[in-house]
């Protein structure tokens, strides 16, 4: 983990915002994501890409270029969601699934 400007980084360029997040807190959402890269300020995902600003979504896969989502729980195969909530669906998104 490195600080580079306002971000805690990791070896896979995920990123949490030293404003919002301690390092102790960057290096838990670190190691709770699996095969992710470039994501921003998110956690505990499996192979999602630049996501950013996902907040306490909990086994999301396979995730592209989402944002701002909200406590989403297993979604997979998301592209381009954005403000997702809970289980009511990708707003501006494709491709989305949940599994239950």
């Amino acid at each position: 983990m490195t600080k580079e400007e306002l971000f805690f980084t990791d070896a896979n360029g995920n990123k949490w915002n030293c404003l919002i997040f301690t390092e102790e807190m960057a290096q838990k959402c670190s190691k709770s994501l699996v095969n992710c890269y470039n994501c921003t300020n998110c956690g505990n995902c499996i192979n999602c890409h630049e996501c950013e600003d996902c907040i306490n979504c909990v086994d999301c896969w396979n995730c592209d270029d989402c944002g701002y989502c909200t406590s989403c729980t297993k979604c997979g195969d998301c592209t381009l969601c954005e403000n997702c909530t809970l289980n009511y669906g990708c707003v501006e998104g494709i491709s989305q699934r949940y599994i239950y």
